[in-house]
């Protein structure tokens, strides 16, 4: 009885309210927005904490949205900085999900077209309304606002908050005060043109720093007494005179932001201005140099902001009345349930989930899945929210689809040129049709003009649901070549190939796929001077084709871990100019690995052979950018070949919102030769050096190589990366 006695006296204890906080004015506190630059809103958090600043009332917008709505939810500065530190924000900001996470075939699509824009024909020709759909970082967001998704107030947060976007369809500024906390802070950090809109109702939202990136007026209204701001572009950097189209058009940006934030500052009691010199928006790497600068900023205004500072014990109080109103972080979810996918996409995801969260969530295998559900193709986001059904508490999936497509269009340009040689031009592109006509059946057509043309077309159908499947194709290419003589072409050659095809296989995964199948197709080989190394050819082929792929690296541009292999073997029933039956064998390995931060070493060996001696069928070529680059295009021809490449590439610069994304120079020493068998078979060696990047319109290289013999070149190449 006394031990019951003491319990319930215990209790009783715990149930009286807190005592009421002594009169004192009500603070607000409004955070601009500035992407990477908001990190320092920690800072000033920080230094209003360790001198017992409370804050009654938070608004921001964009990134300080961001922070503020994390603080609101009861976070201290010390748990956000550490949150945000922790974000992987080079893989957060990515345009789509990870090449590693992508659907086997989209890694197909992203290796013959590596250029980052996708078109769609749903309702007409259409572009994405923003380069990344902002998948990252909903995850991001998801972890400490899917607890907060059922607001009928967002003064009902632990600090009651508010933050700013804007109406594209209506043109004015939309403050949310209740409903979906995730919702609302992905639509004030839904940068114009960066990340695609959020759609409520009939708004389309995008982030309000263009109309109030300081919204002092917004913490007013919510019946703050005193306001403190904290402006993140009140001060524009100092620049030069001249300024390219690019740097007007963000300078533009600046002024207009920073002319916002001042009439905002205006109207604040307490204003507080970082000093941001030599940082930049993109500056994700420089959190901790943005906190310390925004620590500095609110200790430069001590005087002022000590005048809202109160007694230790209050503090604690209204520190201990915020974590009270917190809602708890470990919840156990015992059911998923999916929306916005089919229902047998949704049931296989629901199923692959359930050990996600047995035992508790297991934040990373989440974020993991719901990623490679994007690198389907069809889908440009997943987020997660908790839900509570027959009160069992569960996570409700919610996926997004392109507005745009399917069906989808990828298109590439490449210009390919070297001293000496043609500029060579060409436009290719490529015709994604999904789920025709039945659910999980692609249709894929390609069209290329220039530097090859060709038009194929393939259809893939799963068989029930299974790995495996069938391919039945039909394809028409045409190539054009110089051929040489003593390092002089003498002569234009033209082949040309048409045909049917039928594969089966068996897709293994994400990575790997094995297909065997059947060909036929006429081929025709003609030259303005025939040689003795390329004669004329003309009639049919029949062919059973193998192919085994397995697709392990993490770009297909410049890719800095894993292993690329290749194996494509063919049997020649019959063919133009061959008097019996051949094998013919291509390989092609890939291997790259990150030594440190700056370094990344690349790898490739190569090697093919058509295994007879009397014939000039299917021959392979060597010369060019990647393939010896000191010698011209194609400029050896042969039935075999043999090459190697290593290459050390040093990295430049690394952001993955940049029109040009990652910029490498690039080492390489090359060695092979492309044969007939009673040719010359020693290897050929040279070296290349130059620029490599990724940029918006696919890989650029800029470069020159030396071979021996007094081989040289200077060479370029934008498209295509091989």
């Amino acid at each position: 009885m006394k031990a019951i006695a003491v319990a319930l006296l215990s209790f009783s204890l715990l149930a009286q309210p807190l005592p009421p906080l002594k009169p004192r004015p009500k603070v607000g506190l409004a955070l601009a927005g500035g992407s990477a630059l908001g990190f320092a809103h920690i800072g000033v958090l920080s230094w209003l904490e360790e001198h017992r600043i409370p804050v009654d009332f938070i608004a921001g917008t964009s990134m300080g949205g961001l922070v503020g709505g994390m603080y609101a939810t009861g976070a201290s500065a010390t748990e956000i900085r550490t949150f945000l530190q922790s974000v992987d924000w080079d893989k957060a900001l990515l345009a789509s999900a990870p090449f590693r996470q992508l659907h086997f075939r989209r890694k197909e699509d992203r290796r013959a077209f590596p250029n980052r824009l996708e078109l769609g024909l749903r309702g007409g020709l259409r572009t994405p309304s923003a380069l990344s759909p902002a998948h990252g970082v909903g995850l991001v967001l998801s972890r400490f606002a899917a607890h907060y998704s059922d607001l009928p107030s967002f003064n009902d947060l632990p600090i009651p908050f508010r933050c700013v976007a804007v109406d594209l369809d209506e043109g004015h500024q939309v403050v949310f005060d209740r409903g979906d906390l995730f919702t609302a802070l992905r639509a004030t950090i839904a940068i114009p043109g960066l990340f695609t809109p959020v759609r409520r109702n009939n708004q389309v939202l995008v982030d309000g720093g263009v109309v109030n990136n300081l919204p002092v007026d917004v913490v007013r209204d919510m019946g703050a007494d005193a306001v403190i701001a904290v402006a993140l572009h009140a001060k524009l950097p100092n620049r030069k005179s001249d300024y390219s189209i690019l740097e007007a058009v963000n300078r533009s940006i600046d002024v207009m932001i920073a002319t916002n934030e001042r009439r905002s500052l205006t109207d604040a009691d307490v204003a507080l201005l970082p000093d941001l010199d030599g940082i930049f928006s993109t500056d994700f790497k420089r959190a901790a140099d943005l906190i310390e600068r925004g620590y500095r900023a609110a200790a430069a205004s001590a005087a002022e902001l000590q005048a809202y500072s109160i007694p230790d014990a209050d503090y604690r109080a209204w520190r201990d009345r915020t974590s009270a109103r917190r809602r708890p972080a470990g919840v156990k979810p015992q059911f998923v349930a999916v929306q916005g996918l089919t229902p047998p996409l949704a049931r296989d995801l629901e199923r692959r989930l359930q050990p996600v969260i047995a035992g508790g969530l297991d934040q990373e295998r989440l974020d993991g899945e719901l990623t490679r559900l994007t690198g389907l193709g069809r889908y440009q986001s997943a987020r997660y929210r908790y839900i509570e059904r027959e009160g069992r508490p569960g996570i409700l999936i919610d996926v997004q689809e392109k507005r745009y497509g399917p069906p989808f269009l990828n298109t590439v340009i490449e210009l390919d040129g070297s001293s000496g040689q043609d500029i060579q031009f060409g436009i290719g592109g490529r015709l994604i049709l999904l789920d025709k006509p039945v659910p999980g059946a692609e249709l894929r057509a390609d069209f290329g003009l220039g530097t090859r043309d060709y038009l194929n077309a393939e259809y893939f159908r799963r068989l029930r649901g299974s790995k495996l499947f069938v391919a039945p194709q039909a394809f028409l290419t045409q190539r054009s070549f110089d051929l040489f003589s003593n390092r002089e072409p003498f002569s234009r050659a033209d082949s040309t190939e048409a045909g049917l095809a039928l594969d089966a296989g068996y897709a293994a995964g994400r990575f790997t796929e094995y297909r065997l199948g059947y060909q036929f197709s006429r081929i025709s080989n003609t030259a303005s001077i025939p040689s003795s190394e390329f004669r004329r050819l003309e009639g049919a082929t029949s062919r059973l084709r193998a192919r085994f792929i397995h697709e392990g690296q993490d770009s297909p541009v410049l890719p800095t871990q894993g292993i690329r292999a290749a194996v494509h073997a063919q049997w020649i029933f019959s063919a133009p100019g061959a008097e019996k039956q051949f094998p013919i064998l291509d390989l092609d390995l890939r291997w790259a690995t990150r030594l440190n931060r700056n370094y990344v070493f690349q790898a490739n060996f190569a090697a093919g052979t058509s295994a007879s001696g009397s014939n000039y069928f299917s021959p392979f070529f060597l010369g060019g950018a990647f393939r010896l680059a000191a010698l011209a295009r194609d400029q050896m021809i042969g039935n075999r070949y043999y090459f190697t490449q290593a290459a050390l590439l040093r990295r430049i610069r690394e952001e993955p919102t940049s029109i040009v994304g990652r910029l490498y120079l690039i080492t390489a020493f090359e060695a092979g030769r492309a044969y007939y068998p009673n040719q010359l078979r020693n290897p050929f060696f040279d070296g290349a050096a130059g620029l490599i990047s990724e940029t918006g319109l696919g890989v650029l290289f800029f470069g020159a190589a030396a071979g021996e013999g007094g081989e040289r070149k200077i060479f370029f190449r934008l498209g295509r990366y091989f």
